[in-house]
């Protein structure tokens, strides 16, 4: 199982670090059971702690030992609970607050974590950073955890209109060392395939990110992330990748990407890739159409049936309709201005 592979890692990073083999440049490099090869001294799986003026998180190295989604869990809330050795931070997990349990899901990889009642005395914009600290720290093991939900005296937390609160990684992705008053929040509407993978099915996503960010940089990395709902499909490669920022011109939008824009997941049609793009940027009501490029070029594509020489208007043909919204999913009542 993948997650298995974590456990694998996190013992043989430990058993080479006991036997001498640590190289502080992250050079030495090893390879066992079929795990990537990587640095002994990873700094890529870490814990998240507030810095102490209150406005930002930092994320330090972190080797975890356990053995088990459930210990790991409980390692990290503990290590989030902790004073770290950088006096410039803080725990996340406040002092006066407790987790009481922690819940793990397998099937839907979601943990629910129960907080006492001391969680609600946080302050606004210092609880926004707990959230992102914890979530962040929680959902950086591929493939264990992918969402997260707190639960404060026994109750979820929820947005204002009273839907749960699940979080993910990617709604806090910017708010590492950025300033809190420098966060955006926003829904957005994103197009990802059916579950036949015919059309494009909306799904509404509250985010969280930057303002030196646009948000129509924001919808792309999000199409390219995939959905959050199990019922839909990708609509691009994860190996999709953009290129320079992304610019809107008398409502036309132009997007660049790799060359692997022009494959094609799970059988579906190049159609999908495209109106899936576009569809999402037109929600935007200041973008009236989108102009794809190829690694920088206008190209035609590599389907005869879509052209991608000129700009693309919405295509509502291709979206389901249905009388359901979909789900927003993580959302905050914190004030970011």
């Amino acid at each position: 199982m993948k997650k298995l592979k974590y456990v694998l890692f996190f013992l043989l990073a430990s058993a080479l670090m006991l036997a001498g083999c640590k190289n502080n440049a992250g050079s030495a490099q090893e390879k066992a059971d079929g795990i990537v090869e990587r640095s002994v001294v990873d700094s890529a799986y870490k814990v998240y702690y507030i810095n102490e003026d209150d406005v930002h998180i930092e994320g330090l190295p972190m080797i975890y030992t356990s053995e088990t989604p459930e210990q790991l869990i409980s390692e990290c809330l503990t290590s989030l609970a902790a004073q770290p050795e950088d006096e410039s931070l803080k725990p996340a997990i406040p002092e006066n607050v407790a987790v009481e349990d922690s819940v793990y899901d397998s099937v839907t990889k979601q943990v629910d974590v129960y907080f006492n009642s001391a969680y609600s005395q946080i302050p606004k914009n210092e609880e926004i950073l707990v959230r992102a600290s914890v979530v962040k720290t929680l959902t950086q093991f591929d493939g264990v955890i992918d969402y997260v939900q707190f639960f404060v005296d026994g109750t979820a937390l929820t947005e204002s209109d009273g839907r749960p609160m699940i979080m993910m990684e990617s709604d806090f992705v910017e708010s590492t060392m950025t300033d809190v008053k420098r966060l955006n929040q926003e829904t957005i509407r994103l197009y990802f395939a059916s579950s036949d993978g015919s059309r494009l099915v909306a799904e509404d996503v509250y985010i969280h990110y930057s303002k030196s960010y646009s948000l129509e940089q924001v919808i792309v990395e999000s199409l390219i992330s995939g959905p959050i709902s199990e019922t839909l499909n990708p609509t691009l490669s994860p190996d999709v990748k953009l290129y320079d920022d992304i610019s809107v011109t008398d409502g036309t939008c132009y997007v660049d990407f790799n060359q692997r824009f022009l494959d094609r997941i799970n059988d579906q049609s190049f159609a999908i890739n495209v109106y899936s793009v576009v569809n999402s940027l037109t929600e935007l009501d200041y973008i009236d159409q989108v102009q794809i490029m190829i690694d920088g070029e206008i190209v035609a594509g590599n389907d005869e049936a879509i052209s991608l020489a000129s700009p693309i208007s919405r295509n509502e043909d291709m979206i389901v309709k249905t009388q359901d919204t979909p789900p927003v999913v993580e959302s905050s009542e914190q004030e970011t201005t």
